[in-house]
């Protein structure tokens, strides 16, 4: 591998020594407020009225186009609700400035985009890609989480959780930070929050030095919408939902939003409000059959009725030029009540005749402030401070019936349980772009992560008569703390960055008893788990444009998983007498090293785009849930077992079809081996072992948004997923179909309808095998929904371009050094 990628460093760096290149560069700003405009399209065509290169402005309004031969030629500048400018450029020599560029707005254009565009932008940089769905017709009136899953190499499960070309080990950010975001409350945080806040998302599968090496996956980064405008700009909408699958037909819902943004000299602030409330419905099946020719077949049905509250508002105030300090927060406030159903039918006498209900209560509670300050020193030179805290609870009892059959008196487990993570994050960032071709960036993070999670078992239905045997508090406190630097150099066609990152981990965990837990016994008699390690992570990318239509980019990165809070729990949950989980607070971290080569072709004035990518991941020390039979009980619990690789190729293609259709298609497709493994699970003498796997895995999504006549938009969606490979066993392949229409009007309003899964066909299918079984599950959440959602939009429409928001973890102006690539497809 290494020698493979000297060689790769080597051609790049020939190839780029031959290069012989012309320049066009300059500036473009807003002729009224003379604010950078970013993402406007640039267009240079010959005497002859041919094409002959092109770009796209960054963040600072700045653009490039190279490989130009010297002559006359026309440079056309483009952006929608503004009107089209030209130059006229004689190239004598190797560089042309033209200086700063003003367009104008077009009133008219403006008021039109407002009702009927589709802003559709898939932007590459070095490090990550860039998805704007703050127009997209999917996102009108759903969850977070549902607008995830129309994003390239992202998929979401039944359960909520998020998976990046194929793996669960991605971390999530909300505006470039955690935000209290674990994998134990992701799902449902990303569940509540509502897609009309989103203004885009980041995919960083090979994150740099930069930002945290968590999540051996990548990085989905959740940028909140920060609207700029000059006076002020809101709306509100409201949106009811219906679910229409084949199990069942019921009103599910509904969802009122709010939110206004202001900007007044040197103050901007913004607020937004949403209250919700959704029925929810899942099923399952699940067939287990024992070598000696024994069975227990289980059917569940369930259901839930949930409200949410979701705030966020901020507030920053500019000192002068150089000095700016903002304060913003989010919180969601919910509750729910579920209940579901499960028959057994076994030839065991215990499960013979048997049913069990469960019942419970959940309220979630959590929130996020943080408080930043940025120093420019000059322009591309800065200093952010971030200081955050977050706070992620819920709470709630549940109740446990279990009838043996007619006749019988049934019998009742209660249990109350309060789960509360609180996290502080401390940051600092140094930024110094040097000269247009070199950047240094160093910082420094440290995070205290804490949790204590109690949960009280009781025997009876009134949560009256404890069960000291099954009380378990569970106490979490890590520290992470990481020091970054980072250069960037520019060279002709050919740009690297090379960074170096350490974190140190601290960690500690106790399980308290009922006697440690209520002051009978010293907690500090009892015996906790402590770890701590310090591990290196070197990035490596390097970029060549080939031509103004041609891009090459190399990178390699380390990454690591740390287990978290629902993994390290060795508590044992009893929700199902028959399944049994727990947690392995021994589990070590994870190790995954990547590499990954992307070539990037824009054709026919960028209308049209297309990424092909070849990636490997080498997985270390992998965390996997393992299950093993005792008794007629399964029981899961994690461990640290075994090695993977996965070698793979994602293509991505954009495509903008006139002014009526933009179309966007991924396929990924990669090959999965998982190595043997034995695992002894604690306390027992189990041998739980896994034969080697190998499979070829691929899925494909299609997106395609119509812009048509009279104000009309219509989006399709479909998603196909083969049979992937899971630890001792396979999960089947599926498919899922959604589409939505929306008709808008001059006035501001809008009208959405969506259908999400239209032939009802998203289920979860798998096939595992262990020592002593064989077991087939399927497993379902909602099924086919409508959604209509009203909105109307008022005040200032025009907005201000700018830059990130100061505190964004790698969301700042990397792009200036030239090495990264454009496409805006659409309007």
């Amino acid at each position: 591998m290494n020698k493979l990628f000297t060689i790769a460093v080597a051609v790049m760096v020939a190839v780029s020594s031959y290069a012989q290149t012309a320049v066009i560069k300059g500036k473009i700003v807003d002729s009224n407020t003379r604010e950078a405009i970013s993402y406007a399209t640039v267009t240079v065509k010959d005497s002859q009225g041919e094409f002959a290169g092109g770009g796209i402005t960054n963040e600072t309004g700045n653009f490039q186009v190279d490989k130009l031969k010297m002559g006359t030629y026309t440079v056309t500048f483009t952006l929608l609700g503004y009107k089209e400018a030209t130059r006229s450029v004689n190239l004598q020599k190797e560089l042309l400035n033209i200086g700063t560029i003003s367009i104008e707005e077009d009133a008219q254009m403006l008021e039109e985009a407002q009702v009927t565009g589709q802003q559709s932008m898939l932007k590459f940089d070095i490090d990550k890609r860039i998805f704007s769905v703050g127009s997209d017709l999917a996102a009108k009136g759903a969850s977070a989480s549902e607008i995830l899953e129309n994003i390239p190499s992202i998929e979401v499960d039944q359960d909520g959780t998020v998976s990046l070309r194929g793996s669960s080990s991605v971390t999530i950010w909300i505006n470039g930070k955690p935000s209290g975001l674990t994998s134990d409350n992701q799902g449902d945080i990303l569940e509540q929050m509502p897609a009309d806040n989103i203004e885009r998302v980041e995919v960083i599968t090979n994150p740099g030095a930069k930002f945290s090496a968590e999540g051996t996956a990548g990085i989905i980064n959740i940028i909140l919408k920060d609207d700029a405008r000059n006076g002020y700009y809101g709306s509100v909408m409201a949106t009811g939902n219906a679910l229409l699958s084949n199990d069942k037909q019921q009103f599910s819902g509904y969802r009122i939003n709010g939110n206004i943004n202001f900007n007044a000299g040197k103050w901007e602030g913004y607020a937004s409000i949403g209250y919700g409330s959704h029925d929810r419905v899942n099923g399952s099946l699940t067939n287990r059959t024992y070598d000696d020719g024994s069975y227990l077949n289980q059917t569940g049905d369930g259901s839930g009725d949930h409200n949410n509250l979701f705030i966020r508002a901020g507030l920053g105030y500019k000192f002068s030029k150089k000095d700016e300090i903002s304060l913003g927060g989010m919180g969601m406030f919910g509750n729910g009540d579920n209940k579901s159903t499960t028959l057994y039918n076994s030839t065991s006498p215990s499960f013979s005749a048997t049913q069990r209900i469960s019942s419970s209560t959940e309220r979630m509670r959590g929130g996020n402030g943080e408080l930043s300050y940025k120093h420019t020193f000059r322009e591309d030179h800065t200093l952010d401070l971030l200081v955050n805290y977050n706070r992620w609870g819920s709470n709630g009892t549940s109740l446990y019936e279990q009838l043996y059959g007619e006749g019988t008196d049934p019998s009742y487990q209660s249990q109350k349980s309060n789960i509360g993570p609180n996290n502080w994050t401390f940051q600092l960032d140094y930024s110094n772009k040097l000269n247009d071709r070199m950047k240094v960036e160093a910082g420094y993070k440290g995070e205290l992560q804490q949790e204590d999670s109690p949960v009280e078992t009781y025997t009876d239905k009134d949560f009256i008569v404890p069960d000291t045997s099954l009380f378990n508090d569970f106490l979490i406190k890590q520290w992470i703390h990481a020091a970054y630097v980072s250069w960037s150099h520019q060279i002709d066609n050919f740009g690297y960055q090379v960074g170096l990152r350490g974190e140190y981990t601290d960690l500690n965990t106790k399980s308290l008893g009922y006697d440690a837990a209520n002051t009978f016994q010293p907690a500090s008699s009892v015996e906790g788990y402590h770890n701590n390690y310090f591990k290196l992570f070197p990035t490596v990318f390097l970029t060549y444009k080939a031509t103004e239509a041609d891009e090459l980019q190399l990178n390699y990165t380390r990454r690591i998983r740390r287990p978290f809070g629902g993994q390290l729990n060795d508590f044992k949950n009893i929700t199902d007498s028959t399944n049994i989980s727990y947690g392995n607070p021994k589990l070590e971290p994870q190790y995954t090293n990547s590499v990954e080569f992307n070539y990037i072709h824009n054709w026919n004035q960028m209308a049209h785009m297309l990424s092909a990518s070849v990636y490997y991941h080498g997985d270390e020390n992998m965390i996997q849930r393992v299950s093993y039979l005792d008794g007629n009980v399964m029981k899961s619990t994690f461990a640290n077992v075994g090695t993977a690789t996965s070698i793979g190729g994602e293509i991505v293609g954009k495509n903008h079809i006139g002014n009526w259709l933009d179309l966007t298609t991924t396929v990924n497709l990669y090959y999965y081996r998982l190595n043997s493994y034995d695992y002894v699970p604690e306390g027992t003498t189990t041998h739980i072992q896994g034969e080697a796997q190998n499979t070829f895995n691929w899925n494909a999504r299609m997106i395609a948004n119509f812009t048509l006549p009279k104000m009309w938009s219509l989006q399709l969606r479909g998603d196909y997923r083969a049979r992937t490979v899971v630890v001792q066993g396979y999960r089947e392949p599926g498919y899922r179909i959604d589409f939505g229409v929306r008709k808008s009007f001059k006035n501001n309003i809008s009208l959405n309808l969506n259908v999400r899964d239209a032939f009802d066909s998203f289920r979860f299918r798998t096939h595992t095998e262990g020592q002593g079984y064989v077991q087939d599950e399927q497993r379902w959440h909602g099924g086919r929904s409508v959604r209509l959602t009203l909105s109307w939009s008022f005040g200032n429409m025009k907005p201000v371009m700018k830059k990130d928001k100061p505190g964004e973890e790698g969301g700042g102006d990397s792009e200036d050094m030239d090495m990264s690539s454009s496409y805006s497809g659409g309007e």
